[in-house]
């Protein structure tokens, strides 16, 4: 670690986090739905989602161990076909990373041009034992830099993780103005 910039281990520890948040974080799913329907003029209906056990043992895998996944839901929105294309085509080009499983468009007088989807909010508990301290980190192949790049380049819609330098802090002395 003494060998690799500290500047961009933070940024790529950032950029993972962004990308693949390490527990099933639902306020982070509903702020990036609602992020990414503003941007592309749909509206929101209705979300089924199970999300079971979020940030518990239950949640990891067997001994406590990562365990990564997808939590599955379903979500109503209604637009124009452009709007409900548009959205569609940003889910896999967004951090979070969500995966589109089926996409049934429907028409209803009066409520216009409206689509089912069954999508999948991908998470990964950060690791339990990370090795001895002695053992050298793997570095990283170029496939596996690519990727990191081209990740780091999607935007996020999720919020609520802020910046470097970014994090309010208070006081050290309260009885100072």
């Amino acid at each position: 670690l003494e060998t690799l910039p500290e500047e961009s281990l933070k940024e790529n520890l950032v950029t993972v986090n962004q990308a693949l948040p390490p527990e099933k974080d639902v306020v982070l799913l509903i702020n990036t739905l609602k992020k990414l329907a503003a941007d592309t003029g749909v509206s929101l209906g209705k979300l089924e989602l199970s999300p079971g056990a979020i940030s518990t043992p239950v949640a990891a895998g067997k001994n406590g161990g990562p365990k990564e996944g997808a939590l599955n839901f379903r979500l109503k929105i209604t637009g124009t076909l452009e709007g409900i294309k548009t959205f569609a085509a940003k889910i896999g080009t967004t951090k979070p990373l969500l995966g589109l499983k089926s996409l049934n468009l429907n028409l209803k007088e009066g409520e216009g041009l409206g689509a089912d989807l069954e999508l999948d909010f991908y998470y990964q508990p950060l690791p339990a034992f990370l090795g001895k301290i002695s053992d050298p980190l793997p570095a990283f192949t170029a496939a596996e830099r690519q990727t990191l790049e081209e990740i780091a380049k999607m935007p996020f819609y999720g919020g609520g993780i802020p910046a470097e330098g970014q994090i309010p802090q208070g006081k050290t002395d309260p009885f100072r103005l």
